[in-house]
């Protein structure tokens, strides 16, 4: 249920929202999805129940495609049985079982490799689901009157179309391989492109436990988290490409500080002066100067006028609190502070939203930082976050 403190035409949104993610394919992957990420003890005590019962609900549908049907989908994709394409493919055994997909162990010449597979069905599901956003076109314009609507919904719908056609995350993998193949502490494995194919992808296999597995703690928690930040904020300016789903099940942990990165689906190209700009905007937060950030926000477009920009800088300083200025520990007990103090300024946050707006290619960046910020705050570890944000913006990884 929505927040009875919300505008009539934010709760309209909201339930039109729900409604649609429960009754699609495309909600249900995207709530499973949301499980792996979200930790209930971050979540307000309010809402925890009902919440958790979605996504734990979303999750326990996900179940394996049995063996057979991975064959076919892969013969479907190579011409011939699987078996004559690669060697030692484990059908019983998939190593990762998501919404999306499956990845088995196989082998190519010797080297061992994972064998990613679209489930069946699923791009097509999902894709009629799409035509279904444009529901959301009339109250998302009354929620957000400065918004437009209609391009971020489009934005939206190209995005996952990118994100369910592994052939397109082999290329942009393989670029990002390529960019990093001799970094000390952030692996990418090579997409083997010839076998890839909308429905399949065929990359190096990485040996180590996922985050989601790990269970780390004291300088090995802190020796991820601080690569794990390098790389989602590097990314773009090493790489010209964003990764929007940094999540626990698609880190893998290599070493002490250590990691390699999979699952490039959810990814977008850079606009490196927006990127620019982006960094100036935090910095001025940062070091709590109102007029550098009035200047760097309003030239992102996201407020028309120095009032607004003035009156954001005001918000997002009150309620970053610590976590902006200095060393801090980030946790679900910070993330839960944080809440906390958002919606203490609930009414400054609803008078803004109705004069800003928001550039479609900045939703998989808001994407990237949202799921980073919840994969780092499991780990539990204090750092000056800003200050390292910073830094990997500006130098890369």
């Amino acid at each position: 249920m929505a927040d009875d403190r919300l505008p009539p035409a934010v709760r309209t949104l909201i339930g039109a929202g729900v409604k649609l993610a429960k009754s699609t394919t495309s909600g249900r992957v995207a709530f499973a999805q949301a499980h792996a990420v979200v930790d209930p003890a971050a979540v307000p005590a309010r809402l925890r129940e009902s919440l958790m019962a979605e996504l734990d609900a979303a999750a326990e549908a996900v179940k394996p495609v049995d063996g057979k049907t991975i064959g076919k989908v892969l013969k479907d994709a190579w011409g011939k049985d699987a078996a004559k394409v690669v060697d030692d493919l484990d059908l019983g055994a998939p190593l990762a079982v998501t919404p999306g997909a499956q990845v088995h162990r196989a082998s190519v010449d010797g080297a061992p490799v994972a064998v990613k597979v679209l489930r069946p069905g699923v791009r097509d599901a999902i894709r009629s689901d799409l035509g279904l956003l444009e529901t959301l076109t009339a109250p998302a314009g009354a929620a957000f009157p400065a918004v437009d609507a209609g391009a971020v919904i489009r934005e939206v719908r190209e995005r996952i179309l990118d994100e369910l056609d592994l052939e397109h995350e082999a290329a942009t993998q393989r670029t990002v391989a390529r960019a990093l193949r001799r970094h000390p502490s952030i692996t990418v494995p090579n997409p083997d492109t010839e076998l890839s194919h909308e429905n399949v992808l065929v990359s190096a296999f990485v040996e180590g436990p996922t985050l989601a597995d790990a269970n780390l703690s004291g300088d090995a928690a802190a020796g991820v988290a601080r690569t794990l930040l390098r790389a989602a904020m590097g990314l773009p300016r090493t790489t010209g490409v964003l990764h929007a789903d940094i999540a626990p099940q698609n880190v893998i942990v290599t070493g002490q500080d250590s990691i390699a990165l999979v699952d490039f689906g959810a990814s977008r190209r850079v606009d490196v002066p927006r990127l620019d700009l982006g960094l100036a905007t935090l910095s001025a937060l940062r070091d709590g100067d109102e007029d550098a950030f009035v200047t760097a926000i309003v030239a992102l477009g996201v407020f028309p006028d120095a009032d607004g920009g003035a009156a954001a800088f005001a918000l997002a300083r009150a309620v970053a609190g610590d976590l902006l200025t200095g060393p801090a520990r980030l946790d679900a007990d910070a993330l839960l502070a944080l809440n906390a103090r958002a919606e203490d300024h609930l009414g400054d946050a609803l008078r803004l939203s109705r004069i800003a707006t928001l550039d479609p290619q900045d939703l998989w960046a808001l994407r990237m930082l949202g799921t980073l910020v919840a994969t780092l705050a499991r780990l539990g570890v204090t750092e000056d976050w800003i200050a390292l944000a910073l830094e990997a913006g500006r130098e890369g990884c």
